[in-house]
């Protein structure tokens, strides 16, 4: 048997792997008992169209480009604070010791949060954060997280 909390956050991972897999990347999940703030690791990859075979999307390829990427879900209401269709507000518990880890990646580490789908309907949207980033924090002590592009940079 396995909880609530446990479904929404098995069906958040998903998403995210789905839309790494729906770009070419690939996702690595981290097992929760050494995930230590980290929940996966993000391989970036770039397509590669085969020139003398366009329209044969068998021959396309995804060639890892060097990039990789830190990931940490969260998903639920509970974590919400504030939210418009921009950016959502969340509360990550112990957030001053997890940053601290976040801060010792040699990678970048982004927050995504996952917005529940409901008991049996798939999350169909998420906003990001680039938790190495100061701007991604507010004063009160919670995390600013956007749809992309970011409102910031407009």
């Amino acid at each position: 048997m396995t909880s609530e909390s446990n479904r929404i956050s098995a069906a958040s991972t998903a998403y995210v792997n789905g839309v790494c897999r729906s770009w070419g990347w690939s996702w690595s999940e981290m097992e929760q008992a050494d995930d230590d703030g980290i929940d996966g690791l993000v391989y970036l990859r770039t397509k590669q169209v085969n020139k003398s075979k366009p329209n044969d999307r068998r021959s396309w390829k995804h060639e890892f480009t060097g990039g990789l990427i830190h990931v940490q879900i969260k998903s639920g209401a509970s974590y919400v604070k504030e939210s418009t269709p921009d950016c959502v507000e969340i509360s990550v518990p112990n957030l001053n010791k997890k940053r601290e880890l976040w801060l010792k990646s040699p990678l970048p580490v982004v927050l995504i949060y996952v917005k529940e789908g409901g008991a049996g309907k798939t999350p169909k949207f998420a906003w990001w954060a680039d938790l190495k980033s100061a701007e991604s924090y507010s004063q009160k002590g919670t995390c600013l997280l956007y749809t992309s592009p970011s409102p910031r940079d407009s």
